[in-house]
């Protein structure tokens, strides 16, 4: 955008035909400038907005993950509390069969 401002700036041609007066040129110069500067910094605010909206999907991104590792945590631990509970129904059905047996010896 600068090296458009320069080329404005430098030249002395503005269309098919030459501008004669000066201040009108400075006028258009101005008002281009202006424009430019405008460009910028709308340029700037949408580059904050795209940064703003990276960086909070990166953390939102980040809150899911462990989120998930901990519903992935609690699915294994019931799983595990799940096992063990099974595990001692099946020790107290071998403890009475046992003592079933014991007994009729």
């Amino acid at each position: 955008m600068e090296h458009m401002i320069r080329s404005i700036r430098s030249s002395g041609d503005v269309g098919p035909g030459n501008i004669e007066d000066n201040s009108e040129m400075e006028g258009f110069r101005d008002c281009i400038d202006q424009m430019f500067s405008k460009v910028n910094e709308l340029e700037q605010r949408v580059n904050a907005v795209e940064r703003y909206y990276t960086d909070n999907k990166q953390l939102n991104t980040a809150k899911c993950n462990s989120v998930l590792k901990d519903k992935i945590k609690e699915k294994h631990l019931m799983t595990v509390e799940k096992q063990q509970q099974d595990s001692e129904k099946i020790m107290q059905d071998l403890m009475r069969q046992f003592a079933v047996i014991f007994c009729q010896v």
